[in-house]
């Protein structure tokens, strides 16, 4: 069979599996330091059925939350009532730096998304909704601030 080779494999985990513990979607961070190693894995170790020795594997961090406007997201559009935020702007810092430290152990390249955007926004919270559409999920200008982040080894 004549498959195309992947020539970039990009991961892009930790939005949200960095929910606050409880929640549904939350993944434990060493799970989730494990996840990302063993996707590296699935195409760099020769015992892999993906094997792909030529294909590129590049990690991007979660990005930065912005709780107040992802709780008011929620709000507006029909989600049930909550008094508390399923997320945490810390939290999820520590799932951006987890996933730089397996890239590290890994050498991996990184595109620090977390750090470029908190930069953006000047390291202010709220400042962040501008590079969101919900608080959540990034809109067009924190696609120009990541497409400029520099990958590190």
């Amino acid at each position: 069979m004549n498959v195309p080779k992947i020539q970039l494999l990009t991961i892009w985990f930790g939005a949200n599996d960095a929910c606050i513990p409880g929640e549904e979607q939350h993944v434990p961070l060493p799970k989730y330091k494990q996840n990302l190693s063993n996707l590296i894995h699935i195409v760099k170790d020769p015992w892999s059925m993906w094997y792909s020795p030529e294909t590129r594997v590049i990690l991007i961090t979660p990005p930065p939350i912005n709780p107040p406007q992802w709780l008011e997201f929620l709000r507006n559009n029909g989600y049930p009532e909550r008094d508390y935020f399923d997320r945490e702007f810390d939290l999820t810092k520590q799932y951006a730096e987890a996933c730089k430290e397996v890239a590290k152990v890994e050498n991996i390249p990184v595109i620090d998304t977390w750090t470029a955007l908190w930069e953006a926004c000047g390291h202010d919270e709220k400042n962040l909704s501008k590079f969101m559409t919900d608080g959540l999920h990034l809109n067009e200008k924190a696609y120009k601030v990541g497409a400029s982040t520099q990958c590190v080894v």
